[in-house]
């Protein structure tokens, strides 16, 4: 959808309201599949300057990001949007993953916030999705962070955390067809 817009550069500001309209709409159908948008950096400064006004553009942004869009909302925003709603605290998980300087504290603390989370299937599918753009190191930290947070093997949680990163590795083009480095993560022979 945002590919296909041809938009001027910088955008106005009556489309920004558009997109802050856009992303108050509930339910949000905006998963943009693989794209870079060039306005994407504008919409992430609108929106920082500031967040209570343009709450619309929290989702939009965690879409863009998972599209693989860098989006580096400041820490301090990303606390302010995960008090609002679920829905917001979501993204705000999101975003914060996106962040370049994301710690590895911080990869723990949203990794625990994730297996909380009543939705922490779709939200860890699009965590992995945001991390493709990211060293492997990073979402091998990530991965092993969560299934600390899943650690009774045999519930349905478990196994689906299991899966999706099982998937998220297998789909990576390096590092784990190293048959040790699956069996000290104690993860299945790849498919």
């Amino acid at each position: 959808m945002l590919s296909q817009l041809s938009m001027p550069r910088p955008l106005s500001q009556e489309a920004i309201h558009f997109f802050d309209w856009l992303g108050r709409q509930q339910p949000l159908i905006f998963e943009p599949s693989d794209l870079f948008w060039p306005h994407t950096e504008q919409l992430v400064h609108s929106f920082s300057a500031a967040p209570e006004a343009q709450r619309g553009l929290l989702p939009l942004l965690a879409a863009l990001a998972v599209s693989g869009n860098r989006c580096e909302v400041p820490q301090e925003v990303l606390r302010l949007c995960r008090e609002w709603d679920d829905r917001s605290q979501d993204d705000a998980i999101l975003l914060s993953l996106a962040r370049g300087n994301c710690t590895t504290e911080e990869v723990n603390e949203l990794a625990e916030r994730i297996a909380l989370n009543k939705s922490n299937y779709h939200i860890l599918w699009r965590a992995f999705r945001i991390l493709r753009r990211f060293p492997m190191e990073r979402a091998a930290s990530f991965g092993l962070a969560i299934l600390k947070q899943f650690p009774t093997p045999g519930q349905d949680q478990n196994q689906l955390a299991v899966s999706i990163l099982t998937e998220y590795l297998n789909n990576r083009p390096r590092c784990l067809g190293d048959a040790d480095v699956r069996r000290r993560l104690n993860l299945p022979e790849p498919v």
